[in-house]
């Protein structure tokens, strides 16, 4: 038997093992011959023994003449077989040459050198020290990479019919962890008079590879941009409610959770309208002042009011900023038809930080708070066991009547009351 019955060998070395037939005992000599050498001086018998063939790649032959002590020759026993010592070489590609997966489940693409010897089987380590049994060769494979994210590398050995050994490598970075980080969309308000809204990004320690952001405005298509860690979303001119998601991907598109908020843009400044519960006050009376803002402001105070001929007490809202109520209180000796509360507008800032502009006045208001003047050239004349009372005409312009009272053991009494045309009693 000569290098084992193979057809293929990567030795220069090959072994020859001679079994003789039952009952042959007497063979003492041997020769041989090496690719079509002539055949060699006999030597003693042994079994087994190695016969060089050479370096050179390439087919190769053995002849071997077996003789006994009588002088017999055998017949001549031959094998044709071949040599190649060239290491298979090639490329081993990951998920299509992927630099990062999410999937400990990779594809392998295994493919030898154009011209290389036929490869027949195959296994795989991950450390290059512990392999996997062998296995038929295939181009293809599915194949699990070890636990724990982190830059993997495959190692593949290929194994050819000569027998010879090549090893292929390539790495992949396994990420099955998404990022995470807190994101602040708006600066955490709900409001903003700004087109641009702010987003700012803090990854969680440790988190280094977050690579793109995907935002969305109230579910349109997506936008995806290189990671940045503060940048401004552009949610256009139309003022209303803003819906925002972010989401972030780290190299191997692993995704973060969905952070979103809803933002209201408001570019337009708040406007007011003043009325009073009366329009005509007289001595004794108040009026309760409504202040109605077109949204929730903030900033509003007594000093941003101006009242006429009276004071405001403090203004207060109890519906989060929108409706504002004082109570006012006219100033006393006057008598005035012509009266308003003015708001100085740009006191006050809507919650997207628009500041108001311009006044507001209040609906008119009239005041009459003069006392009417006591009559002049009051005279009582006893007569008959009456007294007849005279008196001069007032001369106010808003004056109505005369109101008579008696006096009797210090307790006052309604006598009359008179018209204003009406001078005695």
């Amino acid at each position: 038997v000569i290098n084992n019955g193979s057809s293929f060998t990567n030795h220069e070395y090959v072994d020859v093992r001679i079994t003789p037939d039952l009952g042959v005992n007497d063979i003492v000599s041997m020769r041989y011959s090496v690719n079509e050498s002539p055949i060699s001086t006999s030597q003693a018998y042994q079994s087994p023994f190695s016969v060089g063939v050479g370096s050179e790649n390439g087919e190769k032959s053995i002849r071997v003449e077996l003789i006994d002590a009588a002088g017999n020759i055998s017949p001549l026993y031959s094998w044709d077989f071949a040599l190649n010592t060239t290491i298979p070489t090639g490329n081993l590609t990951i998920n299509n040459g992927a630099l990062y997966t999410t999937d400990r489940a990779v594809n392998l693409l295994i493919v030898p050198t154009a011209g290389s010897n036929e490869i027949v089987s195959m296994r795989f380590s991950n450390d290059n020290i512990y392999w996997s049994s062998l296995e038929s060769y295939n181009p293809r494979k599915t194949y699990t990479l070890s636990s724990g994210d982190g830059n993997k590398t495959v190692y593949v050995q290929l194994l050819d019919r000569f027998g010879n050994v090549g090893v292929l490598q390539s790495s992949i970075f396994l990420d099955m962890t998404p990022p995470k980080a807190s994101v602040l969309i708006n600066n955490g308000g709900q409001y903003t008079n700004n087109t641009n809204v702010a987003i700012e990004i803090t990854p969680d320690i440790g988190v280094n590879d977050i690579t793109y952001i995907r935002y969305t405005i109230n579910g349109l298509p997506p936008t995806t941009i290189a990671y940045t860690n503060r940048f401004g979303i552009n949610v256009g001119s139309t003022n209303g409610e803003k819906e925002i998601t972010i989401t972030l991907f780290d190299a191997a598109w692993h995704s973060s959770t969905i952070y979103s908020a809803t933002v209201t843009l408001d570019t337009l400044p708040p406007t007011a309208t003043i009325t009073t519960s009366k329009t005509s006050l007289k001595i004794g009376d108040v009026s309760t002042v409504t202040i109605t803002f077109s949204e929730a402001v903030t900033g509003f105070d007594d000093g941003d009011l101006k009242a006429e001929n009276g004071t405001l007490s403090g203004v207060l809202s109890t519906d989060g900023g929108i409706t504002w109520t004082a109570t006012f209180t006219p100033d006393p000796g006057i008598t005035n038809t012509t009266n308003v509360i003015t708001l100085d507008n740009t006191g006050v800032t809507d919650l997207a930080g628009n500041s108001g502009f311009a006044t507001t006045d209040s609906n008119n208001y009239a005041i009459d708070t003069q006392q009417p003047n006591s009559p002049s050239n009051f005279q009582a004349i006893g007569k008959d066991r009456k007294v007849e009372l005279s008196w001069d005409k007032n001369q106010e312009t808003d004056f109505k009547q005369y109101n008579l009272y008696k006096i009797i053991d210090s307790v006052k009494s309604l006598l009359s009351t008179l018209p204003k045309g009406r001078l005695s009693y």
